[in-house]
Order: C-alpha cells, then sequence, then structure tokens
C-alpha cells in the first residue's frame, strides 16, 4: 500500500498536480499477523519486560511507523513535502477485546477501554497536523478535536469554501447532492488553533453515538452516547436494564484520566445540576441530528 501511494503521488507530482491521498493502512487493524523477524523482536522485548499482550501487535505498530516515514521521505525526495499538510491519527483505541493464543490484542493503559468502549481508551486517539513552514513545529494543543471537524479544518487551510464547491464534488449517503447550500458541516475549522494565531478552539464539546449492543469490554455491551464539555464527561446508557431507564455516568477527566471513579457513585445529588445541563446539550445534539434513541429490548433481556 505505501509504496503504491509513493507511485502515485509522483505521477501527479510530475505533472504538478494537486493531491489528496486518504492512505488507511491496515496495520495495527486484525487479523493479526506481521512480518517474522519483527515479531521475535517484540516477542523477546514483552518476555524482558513481562509484557503480557500479544507481541505481534508491536511489530505491526513498527512496519505502520516504517511505512509513515517511506510516504513523508517520498514527499521530501519529490520537493513537495513544505507544500504538504500531512495528517495522522487513528479511528479509534486499540483492540482490547480480541484474544490471540491466550493473550489480549493490547492495552490502552492508562486509559479504560478500548475499541467500540464508552471510554476514553476507545474514543481517544493521537492526532498531529503538519505544514512545514506553515504549521509551527511542536505545538502542543488541549483543544477539543472530533472527526468532523477534519473536513472544515483543511479546507480553510488550503483557502477553499465550502460552499463554493462544484456540487458533483459533494455527496451524501453515497449519492450527489442536490445543492451545496443545503448542506451543513458538522464540524468545525481548527485552522486558526493550528497557526498558532488562537489558543482557544470553536468546539465547545465532543460527542459519541453507538446506538448498537456490542459484546466486548463496553459497559454491558449496550448501547450508550456521551459528551465531553471541559473536563467533564457524561456517559448515557440507553435502556441498559429490563426497566428501560437510561442511566448515567459522569467523569471528571482533569483528576480522572483512566475514568475509575463514577463522581455519581460518589454523590449523585452533588453532580445532578451537572448532568442535567450536560444531557440537556447532549439530547440537543442527538435530536438535531435526527439520531435514534434505543430503548428497551424485550428479546435481549428475556
Amino acid at each position: 500500500m505505501a509504496s503504491d501511494s509513493i507511485a502515485w503521488m509522483k505521477r501527479r507530482a510530475e505533472r504538478a498536480e494537486p493531491f489528496f491521498l486518504n492512505y488507511w493502512a491496515w496495520s495495527v487493524h486484525g487479523p493479526w499477523d506481521s512480518k517474522p523477524d519483527l515479531v521475535a523482536k517484540y516477542a523477546q522485548k514483552a518476555e524482558a519486560l513481562g509484557y503480557g499482550f500479544l507481541p505481534t501487535y508491536g511489530a505491526m505498530v513498527e512496519v505502520l511507523d516504517d511505512n509513515v516515514g517511506r510516504l513523508t521521505d517520498a514527499l521530501d525526495d519529490m520537493g513537495i513535502l513544505e507544500k504538504t499538510i500531512t495528517v495522522f491519527t487513528s479511528d479509534n483505541g486499540a483492540n482490547e477485546h480480541s484474544e490471540v493464543a491466550g493473550l489480549f490484542v493490547a492495552s490502552n493503559h492508562p486509559l479504560r477501554g478500548g475499541k467500540a468502549s464508552a471510554y476514553e481508551g476507545g474514543a481517544k486517539v493521537p492526532l498531529s497536523f503538519t505544514w512545514p513552514g506553515v504549521i509551527p513545529d511542536s505545538t502542543v494543543t488541549s483543544v477539543l478535536f472530533q472527526i468532523t471537524d477534519f473536513v472544515p479544518t483543511i479546507l480553510e487551510l488550503i483557502s477553499v469554501d465550502f460552499a463554493r464547491l462544484p456540487v458533483e464534488m459533494v455527496h451524501v449517503s453515497g449519492r450527489p447532492a442536490s445543492s451545496v447550500a443545503d448542506l451543513r458541516l458538522d464540524g468545525f475549522s481548527h485552522r486558526d488553533v493550528l497557526l498558532g494565531i488562537t489558543e482557544t478552539g470553536p468546539r465547545t464539546a465532543v460527542y459519541q453515538y453507538a446506538p448498537i449492543f456490542m459484546n466486548n469490554d463496553n459497559i454491558a455491551g449496550v448501547p450508550f452516547s456521551s459528551i465531553i464539555v471541559g473536563d467533564m464527561k457524561l456517559i448515557r446508557l440507553f435502556a441498559p436494564d429490563s426497566l428501560g431507564t437510561d442511566r448515567f455516568e459522569l467523569y471528571d477527566l482533569s483528576t480522572d484520566t483512566g475514568e475509575a471513579f463514577d463522581l455519581l457513585l460518589e454523590d449523585e445529588r452533588a453532580h445532578w445540576e451537572t448532568v442535567g445541563n450536560m444531557n440537556a446539550t447532549l439530547g440537543d445534539w442527538l435530536e438535531q441530528r435526527g439520531a435514534l434513541i434505543p430503548g428497551s429490548s424485550p428479546r435481549y433481556w428475556a
């Protein structure tokens, strides 16, 4: 994939054509396999450290790292590195529920949970933007960013007005839109944060919405939604028991990164106003997007 991507970029660079490359690396996703020499290398490391997770995963991470380096080196060799915005991220946290030969695949420690979980181990992922000479090097920010922010951020960085895009370039659910003017982007542009113009991000909250039952490390596998405002995170479990009543969990991420202490278990009444305000914001967000709210499933609890 990396070799094909490099060849594709070179063809366009030779014709001086602007391009967008979306490189979805299969590492570090199942099936769990990698180069035998690297697997042996990480098996030795795991044994020496007493690391009780799948060493093959470490080998897969190294392969991913090498190929990201190859892509970046290729941009440099083509002389277009300083003209290219490079974004690195993941779509979810590491898998913590699959087992191979009696070993869980990976750990997101100190974060709780993993892929498909309501907790930060499932949703908090690495993110970096690189644009040599434009985005300041080694800048770190704690502003809230969500995946829907990529489109408006990148469009504004390259000075493209979404409303002026040709309608044939915009698709909704795989079909061309009737009019760009009728569409609304869910995300926010973080251009000014990336350029160092401001330290305050445009987003006031980030959300999750998972309306399905899952047999993994999620809380009881039940549907959930969540909202983070500042340092506070509210998880709303949709009808998590046979009574059909939603249940909440509240965490202060500034002091409890691993979400080990549900504030509502300590003193529910002391935080009920916070829960009410955050749930109202979450409810508005769900309603505005036409989200279906799961109810109790008699067949599930039978």
